[in-house]
């Protein structure tokens, strides 16, 4: 009886996931930092560093190690690196806040000079404004954005190459990205978006308004001309 309450409670237990379990892994190896933390985000729309975590839609948890592997140090090359496209949003998030205290503080300061229906307008006028800026600060700094993916690739196919003796981590890499997009358009992640179609067409207008990400061809292509000229070595024990 005791026994069986045992293996009760041992079931009780969850088991991590393949991310998690490889999150921990890179973690005790020193290739992702002692203090990230990995969260699990529903409405995550892929794999995001974001500083001091990284996180992911649970559609992807269980995908193969080896993926898993690229992916989490695609992100974490993002984060080690210093991203620029994390200073731009930054700048971004920036100009928003202030023209949203320029306004609070304007109408604070002289709440009568304008009545509701001019409000409204000052409001949409200003909210026109900041998306045209939005939009334009993008579009300046989308190569800086598209070099940084290149780098957090090949940060990531070193650490492969280097760590676990991938002499063509082009075709891991490759494999990966297909995965991710296949789960990415799977009916558990594809309700999500469903569910909320104003901003799946606004993401996807984004997206090929300013194509700020490298199509996966070129990502795949860069890593495999640089390791082309690297001398080929033993597979290491993981």
């Amino acid at each position: 009886m005791l026994k069986k309450k045992i293996l009760n409670e041992k079931s009780k237990i969850k088991k991590p996931s393949a991310v998690e379990e490889v999150f921990s892994e890179l973690k005790n190896k020193g290739l992702i930092d002692k203090n990230r933390t990995l969260i699990k985000c529903p409405i995550s729309l892929n794999f995001q560093g974001l500083w001091l975590s990284i996180n992911y839609n649970p559609v992807f948890e269980n995908i193969k190690k080896e993926y898993a592997r690229f992916v989490l140090l695609h992100e974490e090359g993002h984060i080690k690196r210093c991203s620029r496209t994390y200073l731009i949003i930054w700048i971004i998030i920036a100009l928003v806040a202030f023209v949203f205290l320029l306004i609070y503080f304007l109408l604070n300061a002289r709440p009568d000079i304008v009545n509701l229906s001019e409000l409204i307008n000052l409001l949409l006028l200003f909210l026109f404004l900041l998306l045209i800026i939005v939009l334009f600060l993008l579009k300046i700094f989308c190569p800086f954005m598209r070099e940084d993916e290149f780098d957090a690739d090949l940060w990531a196919a070193t650490k492969l190459y280097s760590e676990y003796g991938v002499n063509e981590p082009h075709v891991l890499m490759k494999e990966a990205l297909e995965e991710i997009r296949k789960l990415a358009s799977s009916p558990p992640f594809h309700s999500f978006l469903q569910k909320i179609p104003f901003l799946r067409n606004l993401i996807n207008f984004l997206r090929n308004l300013i194509k700020y990400h490298p199509p996966d061809e070129e990502r795949i292509q860069y890593v495999k001309t640089y390791f082309d000229k690297r001398p080929k070595q033993a597979k290491k024990s993981r």
